[in-house]
């Protein structure tokens, strides 16, 4: 497999983050350095995790999206297990890539 194998053929790339970006290890800082030097694409990252409401790992999701650089937050969901009949919490943050 080649580079040209995965580099994107259309103008505009979605990218599906589960349930990584709430993980202290992954270095989120890495992916945010590779789509802040990609502006040949449009972008639309769809993040997706659990609701953490202490401060370190719940913010993750956040922190992230201030390492974005062009890009803002078109969308913004936090579900907390007191809102919901069932115990589990969810947040969703939709950004975009600014030169869409």
């Amino acid at each position: 497999m080649t580079e040209d194998y995965i580099r994107p053929q259309s103008d505009t790339v979605i990218h599906l983050f589960s349930n990584v970006l709430d993980i202290i290890e992954f270095e989120r800082h890495n992916i945010a350095s590779i789509l802040n030097s990609d502006m040949s694409h449009n972008h639309i990252l769809v993040c997706v995790s659990p609701f953490y409401q202490e401060n370190g790992r719940g913010a993750l999701m956040d922190e992230f999206g201030n390492m974005l650089r062009g890009m803002r937050c078109e969308y913004k969901l936090e579900k907390h297990t007191d809102d919901w009949k069932n115990p589990f919490s969810c947040q969703v943050r939709i950004f975009v890539s600014a030169y869409y």
